[in-house]
């Protein structure tokens, strides 16, 4: 604030308390020089709001950061609106690529270059019109980043990795992995996913499947199979109950052990679905063995 010699600083034009807590914290570990130079910048200028943006290793989703880093967007005056996307002293922040703009280009040509561009997000278009004199921005991302960043929305967490295999969708996402040739995603999806399904066989104790389906074989009535399956069957133990619950829903296929078994994986999998429930919680633990503690992709060398 010009009146006081203060630099604020903000995120979003949100007052969200975790969001600008965040960002605070963010730009304080940046190295002192860099803090220092953008702050001076600033108190230097105060007519002048400037907009960065912080790339943070541990907050990326498609575009890798190999380091906490600041890039200089824009500075906008704060009194005539006008937007300067350069400024003395900030150059070392300034990104290295721009598009290549000429008198000629149009908003076709930026359209078409974003099909062709790998390994950025994409651009901000400072749009003029000279009829009325108005201005706008556009964002531009590339087809690279969409597509990835598609894929990584739906696979970034635990969580997401979890709900996917037990809505059966976790294969399509593999499947897209691989078309954009993202071998990472889809490794890790992959090993979840067999992780996974090992699981399922784990928790639901062999012994206790073969003596069921057995049980389900020789029952001549819904009661009687339901009573053996109780006295077999630990009821209080989750994967268990889920044992009877299958074969009890599919009476009429008792005796056809893998439909059984698959109407049996399938109510595991609407469990895990289930906000407070042991088998979800059991399940994602499996997911978040898979991923490791930084909760990140498999490396493939």
């Amino acid at each position: 604030a010009a009146e006081t010699g203060r630099v604020f600083i903000g995120s979003r034009s949100t007052a969200a308390a975790n969001e600008q807590a965040y960002v605070y914290q963010t730009f304080y570990k940046l190295p002192e020089p860099v803090r220092n130079k953008v702050i001076s910048i600033a108190k230097k200028n105060p007519e002048y709001t400037f907009i960065f943006e912080l790339l943070d290793p541990n907050h990326q989703i498609v575009v890798k950061y190999n380091e906490l880093s600041i890039v200089f967007l824009v500075a906008r005056h704060k009194y005539t609106g006008e937007y300067l996307f350069e400024f003395v002293g900030l150059e070392e922040f300034t990104p290295a690529y721009y598009l290549p703009t000429d008198d000629m280009i149009t908003l076709e040509d930026i359209l078409h270059k974003a099909k062709q561009v790998e390994g950025i997000e994409g651009w901000v278009v400072y749009l003029t019109t000279k009829d009325d004199g108005r201005n706008d921005f556009i964002k531009i991302k590339t087809t690279w980043y969409t597509e990835r960043h598609a894929l990584f929305s739906k696979l970034s967490l635990p969580q997401h990795y979890l709900f996917a295999w037990a809505e059966d969708t976790l294969d399509d996402l593999i499947g897209y992995a691989k078309i954009i040739g993202h071998t990472e995603k889809y490794v890790t999806a992959e090993k979840v996913k067999e992780e996974l399904d090992k699981a399922i066989n784990k928790f639901l104790k062999k012994e206790k499947l073969d003596g069921a389906f057995t049980l389900a074989q020789r029952a001549e009535s819904r009661k009687e199979l339901a009573l053996e399956l109780q006295k077999w069957l630990d009821m209080s133990d989750q994967f268990e109950k889920i044992i009877f619950s299958g074969i009890m829903s599919n009476y009429e296929n008792r005796k056809d052990t893998a439909t059984i078994y698959s109407a049996i994986v399938e109510v595991v999998k609407k469990s895990a679905l289930k906000s407070n429930s042991k088998v979800k919680d059991v399940m994602l633990a499996v997911v978040e063995d898979v991923l490791g503690s930084s909760g990140g992709d498999i490396s493939v060398e």
